[in-house]
């Protein structure tokens, strides 16, 4: 049987505010996780509010759940923004182009299947209602 106790997992989210529990990992964390193939499983924590850089996962899907919190969630392709709280699962596929920002004391499970390093950054730099998006909690998209 292989296992992870909380201690450890609350000392590398307080360190680093990510850790993945299972996964074929390069040199990321400190943490013992569990080895697997074919997934990877993690948590996010954010202390305070936090936009994370738009990107797409190239072959990934991503699911994720709201363990605490909230997100909110811009898909590029559809010109919309999602808004989700604790309790709330959303996926992410494959190529689907996203930023998130996270209220203060948020935590997020997410699970990535077939998991390995897929992620592509999107620059933002050159439209200004993105950025101010980025900006708090409170800014909407239009």
């Amino acid at each position: 049987m292989k296992c992870l106790n909380n201690s450890d997992v609350e000392e590398e989210l307080q360190r680093l505010g990510r850790t993945y529990l299972t996964g074929d990992l390069k040199n990321f964390t400190d943490l013992n996780y569990i080895k697997t193939s074919g997934l990877e499983i993690g948590i996010s924590k954010y202390k305070e509010f936090k936009y994370d850089q738009a990107h797409l996962h190239k072959w990934n899907n991503e699911y994720n759940y709201v363990l605490e919190g909230e997100i909110k969630v811009y898909i590029f392709s559809e010109a919309k923004e999602y808004h989700f709280k604790k309790g709330d699962l959303f996926n992410i596929e494959p190529n689907m182009a996203y930023m998130t920002k996270s209220i203060a004391g948020t935590y997020i499970l997410f699970v990535k299947s077939p998991g390995g390093n897929d992620k592509s950054l999107i620059d933002i730099s050159d439209n200004n209602q993105f950025l101010e998006w980025t900006k708090s909690w409170e800014e909407k998209m239009i």
